[in-house]
């Protein structure tokens, strides 16, 4: 197989369909502080360090570090921070994260006024709670508190990999932001009548985001919308 096959079937594999209509957002108008999920990171490894032995509580601060180490270093905080700007743009109130893992996304969407929600089936370590930014102990699907705020779901390669409860999602969302494989893109289309990639207007980022949406369009937002280019026979 030579490198442009393996390229197209690596897409294929966990890419978007290029035939999805797209939004962009609009990414310069928003700059994040990481700071201080930088200076949580630090104070972790530092204590991390400091134990001697192989313990239960040693292993839940190896895994809190290696969590905060993937989300600074290796691409997440720059995934979640298109998340956190399309909900922003969007005019949600508040996000249910299926599948946060530590949590320290959720910093991310306190900067921007917005709600968070984490749900983690590992009783794991959690980033600090501050106001507005909580968590959930359980396996999805469950019960989540009621609200009457305008809410996105959305999920950053959970969804798709240890979740595959597509027909939940949809009746518990009406609207779902999820960064996953094309087997669960296709998968949790099927429940929605709108499916949108979202593009980062930097092009810094990946564009691995699909937004579904019970409806055609947010009253307003239609001006972002790119159809797809038809192709030439």
């Amino acid at each position: 197989m030579d490198i442009l096959s393996t390229m197209d079937s690596f897409q294929e594999q966990f890419f978007p369909s290029p035939s999805l209509p797209s939004i962009t957002i609009n990414s310069n108008l928003i700059r994040f502080d990481n700071k201080i999920v930088k200076d949580v990171y630090h104070q972790a490894h530092k204590a991390w360090m400091q134990m001697k032995e192989r313990t239960p509580e040693e292993n839940r601060w190896s895994e809190y570090v290696y969590c905060l180490e993937s989300y600074l270093v290796e691409g997440s905080r720059e995934t979640y921070e298109v998340a956190a700007k399309f909900a922003k743009e969007y005019g949600f109130d508040s996000v249910v994260d299926i599948g946060c893992a530590c949590g320290a996304q959720g910093n991310l969407f306190s900067q921007v006024g917005i709600r968070y929600l984490g749900v983690e089936v590992c009783k794991m370590k959690m980033f600090p709670e501050t106001e507005g930014v909580s968590y959930l102990f359980a396996k999805y699907p469950c019960q989540l508190p009621e609200t009457k705020s305008n809410v996105l779901g959305i999920s950053n390669l959970c969804v798709g990999y240890q979740c595959c409860e597509y027909e939940s999602i949809a009746k518990q969302f009406d609207n779902f932001l999820l960064c996953s494989c094309r087997k669960a893109y296709d998968a949790l289309g099927a429940y929605y009548e709108d499916a949108r990639t979202v593009i980062d207007s930097t092009g810094k980022v990946e564009n691995r985001w699909v937004w579904y949406s019970k409806s055609k369009f947010r009253k307003g937002k239609i001006e972002n919308e790119t159809e797809p280019k038809e192709t030439e026979s």
